[in-house]
């Protein structure tokens, strides 16, 4: 009997253990059912385009965000396509050497804009393919310099520059969305745990992915959304980015609104007429076109 009571207190005591140790070191244990290895919860939904998996805390508490009114100017949007190019032969500049090219014809139409960051610069490629649909061949086309908007330390998605160089640095394409805007007063915005209420219910901005597959996401954000060139705006709308990578290995965002319908937008200006459609360069030397590039 004394040896049963031993037993049982020895086993007792290996239990008690064991819970301390797993509630104490969960890094060292795996991190426990629910919980990303330090400490932060996982949670799984369903979601329109496949399962959410969600590896960062969500906050249930809504925030304010400084409102940013749009006040057009000249160059501010740009769209300018170079269809006949002068030089036929020599190479595409490197991609070390682009960005000081597109610096020059950047001055010719307002010059860098402040918040304004590098976040690409890649040599396109022509490819020659063979009677078995293998690529024997790629030969650089173009060299693509591309910059991002930002507010306050907020991506503005959708507002970019982006400048295409052919060979001996000509340019054959010039994209700029980048409104001049004033800040105009502040609104409280929704929460996290509100935004994702939205996903759930299908209430997003963007397009559906490519396959509809699982996204685990590790980031959420706030940022701005600023509509493309041909479509009018007054105000740049807050937005909450859900940012991840989808089981296929490519990098997706759910962007939801962050305003609801009881949000005051504007509590500093009352609606008044319209803007003017935002105008985008037009002149003999650089000339427009109507085809939109995806962002």
């Amino acid at each position: 009997m004394v040896k049963n009571k031993l037993l049982i207190f020895a086993c007792a005591g290996l239990l008690l253990f064991g819970c301390f140790f797993y509630a104490v070191f969960p890094v060292l244990s795996g991190g426990g059912p629910g919980q990303n290895s330090d400490g932060g919860t996982i949670s799984t939904f369903s979601a329109p385009y496949g399962k959410l998996i969600i590896r960062t805390n969500i906050s249930d508490l809504p925030r304010n965000m400084t409102l940013y009114r749009v006040t057009s100017r000249d160059n501010d949007m740009i769209d300018y396509w170079n269809w006949d190019p002068v030089n036929k032969n020599g190479t595409v500049p490197s991609e070390s050497e682009a960005p000081q090219i597109v610096k020059k014809f950047l001055d010719m139409n307002g010059g860098l804009p402040e918040g304004a960051g590098q976040i690409q610069v890649e040599t396109e490629y022509l490819e020659e393919i063979n009677g078995l649909g293998m690529i024997v061949r790629r030969i650089p086309d173009s060299t693509v310099v591309k910059y991002q908007r930002s507010l306050e330390g907020m991506p503005v998605i959708g507002g970019f520059i982006r400048l295409e160089l052919g060979k001996n640095g000509e340019l054959l394409n010039l994209k700029k969305v980048w409104r001049t805007v004033t800040p105009a007063g502040t609104t409280q915005v929704i929460s996290e745990k509100e935004a994702l209420k939205k996903i759930l219910g299908g209430d997003v901005l963007n397009a559906q992915p490519k396959c509809v597959c699982d996204l685990t996401v590790n980031n959420v954000q706030l940022a701005y959304m600023e509509n493309d060139y041909n479509e009018s705006q007054d105000y740049l709308n807050p937005v909450w980015v859900f940012k991840g990578t989808l089981s296929s290995g490519e990098k997706y965002s759910y962007l939801v609104s962050a305003l609801n319908s009881t949000t005051p937008f504007y509590p500093m200006y009352e609606r008044d007429s319209p803007l003017k459609t935002d105008k985008y360069l037009n002149n003999s030397s650089i000339a427009a076109d109507e085809k939109n590039i995806t962002d």
